[in-house]
């Protein structure tokens, strides 16, 4: 089999009849550093596939059909059940590639950390409902009583009041009384 010589030299390269062609089938992104984009463009877009999208996602149009989309059936990240439903049109997003990934990984970061809020406030509350449901059976439990004789007239007074001091306030009692009756 004979192989077929080129009309190119060695060493000349591409002909210069054909690079605005090949120009014109590069994507025209023009990187902060001043580089070209090396891809093809696509069919009709002076973008390639990547920088369209790109370019797509910065319109104020595209931004704001985006949140609403994630913010679809979410009221106002009251519930976990809120938060599952944002997570859920995120990961949609996400595979429609409307949705980058550090992107996503923020979000779904920001609704770990609702979700850990909610587990939070949830026992903060049970605690405090547990306290309330403590201090009102203390108060309802009915509290042991003892007898005591205080100058002949017999006296109840809780078991937990020492006797010295049950004894010292019933006469204070019985003197400010007596006081009273007589004035």
């Amino acid at each position: 089999m004979e192989s077929q010589i080129s009309e190119n030299t060695l060493g000349e390269g591409v002909t210069p009849s054909v690079i605005p062609n090949l120009e014109q089938n590069f994507c025209q992104n023009i990187s902060p550093r001043g580089y070209h984009c090396r891809m093809l463009a696509a069919n009709g877009s002076p973008l390639c596939p990547h920088h369209a999208r790109k370019a797509q996602r910065r319109e104020p149009e595209a931004i704001e059909a985006l949140a609403a989309d994630l913010l679809d059936s979410v009221e106002d990240f009251q519930s976990p059940e809120d938060v599952n439903i944002f997570l859920g049109n995120l990961v949609k997003q996400v595979v429609r590639k409307r949705v980058s990934r550090p992107d996503a990984c923020t979000l779904a970061y920001l609704s770990q950390l609702l979700l850990n809020s909610f587990a939070a406030i949830n026992t903060a509350e049970c605690r405090g409902q547990q306290e309330e449901e403590e201090i009102e059976e203390e108060q309802n439990k009915p509290t042991a009583k003892k007898w005591l004789w205080v100058d002949g007239v017999a006296y109840t007074v809780p078991e937990s009041i020492p006797n010295d001091v049950a004894i010292e306030t019933i006469r204070r009692k019985k003197a400010i009384a007596a006081a009273s009756s007589d004035g």
